[in-house]
C-alpha cells in the first residue's frame, strides 16, 4: 500500500473517529474545544502507527471553517518530509513575508468577513492610503487576495488557508505577549 492510499484510509478512519469522538463527548457535555483535541491526539497516533520504520515523517494540515453564508470550506494538505525539505526556501520566504505583516494579517481578517471596497478597509483597520494599496498588491502577488472587480477585494482560497494557519502557529507556537513583542 502507496503512503497516498494509508492517507486516505486515514481520512476515512478519522472522519469515523470524528463522529465517534463528537457523539461520546456531547454525552459527557465535554466542551467543544477539549473534542478537537481529542481527535487530532487520535490523528497524531493513527500516523505515528502507519510511519513505523516506513517514513521519516508526514507533515498534514487541515481546517474547517463555516463562513458566512452557512457554507462550510474545508481544506487538508500533506507532505513526505522530504517534499518539504526539497521546497524551494524562497518560495517559502516570499509566502512567510507576505504573512509577517501585523497590518496585512490585520486586512485579512477584514476580507474574511467579506468582500470590502478599500474604503471599508480603511474604517476596519485604519490602514489606509499608498501603505492601504501597497499591502493589498502584496497580497494578491502573493496569491492570497483577489480583486473582483475595480476596488473591491476579497480573500481566496489560498488567503482563507494561509491566514488560519498563521494564526493557529501563532495561537500555539507564539509564546510573547503582544505588549511585550517590540515594534519593528
Amino acid at each position: 500500500m502507496t503512503i497516498e492510499q494509508d492517507i486516505q484510509e486515514l481520512k476515512g478512519q478519522i472522519a469515523k473517529l470524528n463522529e465517534e469522538v463528537s457523539s461520546l463527548m456531547k454525552e459527557r457535555h465535554v466542551p467543544p474545544s477539549e473534542m478537537i483535541t481529542v481527535t487530532t491526539k487520535g490523528i497524531t497516533e493513527e500516523l505515528e502507527q502507519k510511519l513505523k520504520g516506513e517514513e521519516d515523517g508526514i507533515v498534514i494540515y487541515s481546517g474547517v471553517l463555516r463562513i458566512k453564508d452557512g457554507a462550510n470550506t474545508a481544506w487538508d494538505s500533506s507532505a513526505r518530509l522530504a517534499e518539504l525539505l526539497e521546497c524551494p526556501s524562497k518560495r517559502t520566504s516570499h509566502l512567510l513575508q507576505c504573512l509577517s505583516s501585523e497590518q496585512r494579517i490585520d486586512l485579512m481578517k477584514a476580507l474574511f468577513k467579506g468582500d470590502k471596497a478599500p474604503s471599508d478597509l480603511v474604517n476596519e483597520t485604519g490602514i489606509e492610503g499608498g501603505q492601504l494599496y501597497h499591502h493589498l498588491k502584496e497580497m494578491m502577488f502573493a496569491g492570497m487576495v483577489d480583486s473582483k472587480s475595480r476596488g473591491l477585494y476579497k480573500l481566496n482560497v489560498n488567503g482563507v488557508q494561509a491566514l488560519f494557519t498563521s494564526l493557529l502557529l501563532g495561537l500555539h507556537l507564539g509564546k510573547a505577549e503582544p505588549e511585550d513583542i517590540p515594534q519593528s
